[in-house]
């Protein structure tokens, strides 16, 4: 188990960056190149958060929420670190860039080899100079202290640890295991797609995007079909995949798991062992298709936030807010799904396809030197169901960032600067 103490710091730090998750890389580089001195810590074995362990991919979205009739990306919105990373992964041929989205929910998708991602990021900080201590958790025990704590862990834990006011979800959205299936037939899915458009969710200009990516929303009669006879029993009402940087492999995100559910471990597997029958013996494009590789851990959807001294709220997506203190921009729409049934809730994002996330949306309201990040932003239901996305979450962690160095070595907090910085809008 790796410790701070080994990493060279036994006294106070400027930024100590809890959780290495993707918001949590972020904010420590945004950190470390504001001038701090800076310590992330993660309780796992590598960095990359729900992005690694949980496989969540493709990330989405770096774009305005608008569907382009002519089939072009949208605007694009998130740029910063954000954007460094996904550059860098296509160099290495860990992600194919941005692509329009081809269900027409979000404004793109960048799909995202988990493990080289992995990799990716050990060196990636190593080059910056940030400290990363693996297998290292924060409690009330922690040797080390910091003028500024930027809470990335996902859940919650440093602002929970620190007994700093924290927000509890209530009915939680259900949680999801991904894995993947090789062997996919990609042209085979895509004509179905093509020749039964009623049964998909498009993007009206589905025709004419690019052939080698696919992304599913739908089989809509043959999941109806399957419920009926007995060989479909998820909550689900949809089969829900997309490819991935590797040649005819999909990532499947279709199990339902309730976030009370009494052995959600077993009940995700069993799932899991359904669609991996399911799939070749039913579904065009897999009939040739075997179990790639399943996810280290259950994604979970929702969890503790700070409670900050703003909340980002559902109106504020919907009208596009502006916000004059804002330190990021988010373009995903709400995306609340049903906690135990097949329900989905979404509200589109209003405006110009963006909305604002201000500075309070990531300072605790009763803590002084605690920021939060990535999912521990302060939100309510449906405006955490936006940001809680990846390139948002990279978005705030870089703003947390800079406003924790700023904080930790006396300097005035330039939310203009910053926004400047993440956002390309």
């Amino acid at each position: 188990m790796s410790s701070p103490d080994l990493l060279g710091y036994s006294d106070e730090i400027d930024v100590l960056v809890v959780g290495a998750g993707m918001a949590g890389c972020s904010a420590a580089i945004a950190a470390k190149r504001t001038g701090a001195r800076v310590l992330l810590i993660e309780k796992s074995n590598y960095p990359g958060g729900n992005a690694t362990r949980a496989m969540v991919a493709p990330w989405q979205s770096y774009h305005a929420c608008v569907a382009n009739l002519d089939g072009s990306l949208p605007k694009q919105v998130i740029g910063g670190i954000a954007q460094e990373f996904v550059d860098d992964l296509v160099s290495i041929g860990a992600s194919t860039g941005h692509i329009t989205d081809p269900i027409g929910f979000a404004g793109s998708i960048t799909p995202v080899d988990p493990d080289r991602l992995k990799l990716y990021l050990v060196g990636k900080l190593e080059a910056e100079g940030v400290p990363l201590a693996l297998g290292t958790e924060y409690n009330t025990g922690f040797s080390v202290t910091a003028r500024q704590i930027v809470d990335a862990s996902g859940n919650a834990s440093a602002t929970r640890g620190l007994g700093a006011e924290y927000i509890t979800p209530g009915n939680p959205q259900p949680m999801t295991w991904m894995f993947t299936m090789t062997g996919v037939d990609y042209c085979a899915v895509r004509e179905q797609q093509l020749q039964h458009p009623d049964q998909f969710v498009l993007h009206p200009a589905f025709a004419s995007l690019p052939e080698e990516h696919i992304a599913v929303s739908g089989f809509f009669d043959l999941v109806r079909d399957a419920t009926a006879r007995g060989d479909w029993t998820l909550p689900r009402d949809r089969l829900l995949f997309f490819s991935t940087p590797n040649p005819g492999e999909v990532l499947i995100n279709t199990t339902r798991i309730a976030a009370d559910h009494p052995n959600p471990h077993a009940e995700g597997l069993r799932q899991i062992q359904e669609l991996v029958r399911f799939l070749p013996e039913h579904v065009p494009g897999f009939a040739n298709t075997r179990l790639g590789r399943i996810a280290d851990v259950v994604g979970q959807r929702e969890s503790y936030r700070l409670e900050g001294t703003a909340r980002l709220g559902v109106a504020d997506i919907t009208s596009g807010s502006v916000f004059p203190d804002a330190i990021a921009r988010g373009c995903y729409p709400v995306d609340i799904h049903g906690a135990s049934s097949s329900v989905l809730e979404t509200d589109e994002v209003g405006g110009h396809g963006w909305y604002d996330i201000p500075l309070g949306a990531i300072l605790s309201r009763d803590h002084g030197n605690l920021l939060a990040a990535g999912r521990c932003i302060s939100a309510d239901r449906e405006g955490f169901a936006s940001a809680r996305v990846l390139p948002i979450a990279m978005a705030t962690g870089q703003a947390a960032g800079m406003v924790a160095a700023w904080r930790a070595l006396g300097e005035k907090v330039d939310t203009s600067a910053c926004l400047s910085l993440v956002s390309l809008v």
